[in-house]
């Protein structure tokens, strides 16, 4: 390090990428690590972007490094302060892309802590100004997180946000493919049904449309690989059965309630075990057309 900072720098940043790039909660944690051990010998005056550049690494580990032992709350806001003290220095004309990343770290670690308002504000100007900045599931994924945002702002009841959420979920999907990324692709048709579901007009085709994005999700999901979110698509998909109304529908919405039952055990998944529970017995024997619970995404 004394003899040569520049090369230890550039190796700490290394170590920190790699790290980051494993996307683990454990291995982000190491990633902080190195990116700080980076951040004592790049300096802020003699290499502004190199020293950005290091601060969004920094930023981006604090939004993904989350565990359960740790203050998840802590973190995000951590990854806003860091971020937000590099766009101090970089500027939107002369680094667009640097500053676009920056930005979307702090709309994205402020939706987490619920500021949905001020991270709607930011979203408007990556997706309407900046959107060719980012590349395939990242651009993607960055109209699912506005999506997510106006959902969030609807109170899933706001036919307005509710609207707005369904677009940049479709807009999503013109980045994220079920075939390159079945992960993403089957999140964004979760949310996108859900959003059709809550819309407060929920005729027919509203709830059609629903049904088939959750269909679509099911492709890429099954109980096997992907229990949670498997047993999440099956009590949306009865949701919607029950929201129709009919008898018939009613019995199919009770099945797929038994279906999500299969993992939502009471012992592992109380709070959706005692969901799906009343819905099944709403289905089988309650008054169709009633308000949809929430907390289902």
């Amino acid at each position: 390090r004394r003899q040569y900072p520049s090369e230890w720098s550039m190796v700490m940043l290394n170590l920190g990428n790699v790290c980051s790039r494993l996307r683990d909660p454990e291995h982000e944690r190491q990633a902080i690590v190195f990116y700080k051990r980076s951040l004592e010998v790049r300096d802020r005056n003699l290499y502004p972007r190199e020293w950005a550049e290091t601060m969004l690494g920094l930023s981006n580990a604090y939004m993904i490094g989350q565990s359960s032992n740790w203050d998840w709350k802590s973190d995000f806001k951590q990854a806003v302060r860091v971020a937000q003290t590099a766009l101090q220095v970089v500027k939107r004309e002369e680094n667009t892309s640097l500053w676009a990343n920056l930005s979307r770290v702090v709309a994205d670690s402020l939706a987490a802590l619920g500021e949905n308002r001020q991270a709607l504000a930011i979203y408007d100007v990556l997706t309407k100004q900046l959107i060719t900045t980012f590349r395939g599931e990242k651009a993607g994924t960055l109209f699912y997180n506005r999506g997510n945002t106006c959902l969030e702002l609807s109170g899933q009841h706001n036919k307005e946000l509710l609207q707005d959420a369904i677009a940049s979920y479709d807009q999503a999907l013109t980045f994220v493919s079920e075939q390159d990324h079945p992960d993403t692709w089957a999140m964004i048709m979760h949310n996108r049904g859900m959003a059709y579901l809550y819309l407060p007009d929920r005729g027919k085709q509203h709830v059609d449309t629903a049904i088939q994005s959750f269909d679509s999700e099911l492709r890429v999901l099954s109980q096997d690989g992907s229990p949670e979110e498997w047993a999440k698509a099956m009590l949306a998909k009865g949701m919607a059965f029950l929201a129709l109304g009919t008898k018939d529908d009613r019995i199919a919405a009770a099945q797929y309630f038994d279906q999500s039952l299969e993992v939502f055990t009471k012992d592992r998944y109380p709070s959706q075990w005692s969901m799906a529970t009343r819905l099944r017995n709403k289905a089988l024997g309650g008054t169709p057309r009633e308000p949809l619970p929430k907390d289902v995404l």
